[in-house]
């Protein structure tokens, strides 16, 4: 295979991979997390479909998380935030078939830029969902445009958890209408949260009050639980 061959495998492998992977995390996301809709006894065979669903709908969106860049409980600060590397392994398996198909069908460059493009999607689904539970002030990720466009869209899925699936692709929301709608709170919350640019220059004050209200409301709770 020519060097031109290998890079339009790896190019043409990533791009479907990514469509794929957006797809792919709706419907597990949709499907595995926020619903219960499988057979009985497939929950019985397979422990781990009922985990998956009691520690993200029911645990990081039920009982954690109340506020989107806050969680005081130290239990639940990083509940269900990252994606394990037992999760991700799990996922390789299940997503293996293709694996074995693009590599004899296509080419081994195909079925490893695939590969890859799991565990990167996985490992920047973890760095990305962290930040935006649990800001660092520091982080250049969180400076980008791209990171305050899919931190509005995992906010919405905060408050409609029937929406905005996907988290590092935000693809196959918008393609199947799964797209949340904004009410005036949301804009108000997401501009303390800094996901949206003001457009008024006098609304500067009331931001920095709102912000400062937050931080002070917080500080009780956070100080009680730092003595424990």
């Amino acid at each position: 295979m020519s060097i031109s061959t290998a890079l339009l495998h790896v190019l043409g492998t990533a791009l479907a991979s990514t469509v794929f992977i957006s797809f792919g995390e709706v419907v597990m996301h949709r499907h595995l997390m926020h619903r219960q809709q499988l057979w009985s006894w497939l929950y019985r065979v397979l422990p781990d479909l009922r985990a998956q669903f009691k520690n993200h709908a029911v645990m990081h969106h039920g009982r954690y998380y109340k506020e989107f860049d806050h969680e005081p409980d130290p239990e639940g600060k990083t509940f269900n935030v990252r994606i394990l590397w037992g999760d991700s392994l799990r996922l390789i398996i299940t997503f293996s078939p293709v694996m074995v198909a693009l590599w004899f069908f296509v080419s081994w460059v195909s079925a490893l830029t695939f590969l890859l493009m799991l565990v990167g999607h996985n490992l920047a689904w973890g760095v990305v969902h962290m930040q935006m539970h649990v800001p660092a002030a520091d982080s250049w990720i969180s400076r980008t445009t791209y990171f305050r466009f899919i931190s509005r869209h995992h906010f919405m899925h905060h408050r409609q958890t029937g929406k905005n699936y996907n988290v590092v692709v935000p693809l196959a929301d918008f393609v199947i209408g799964r797209v949340a709608r904004r009410k005036v709170s949301d804009v108000r919350e997401m501009l303390r949260l800094g996901y949206l640019e003001l457009r008024q220059p006098g609304s500067v004050g009331r931001l920095g009050r709102l912000r400062a209200e937050k931080a002070l409301a917080r500080a009780p709770a956070d100080e009680l639980l730092a003595t424990l």
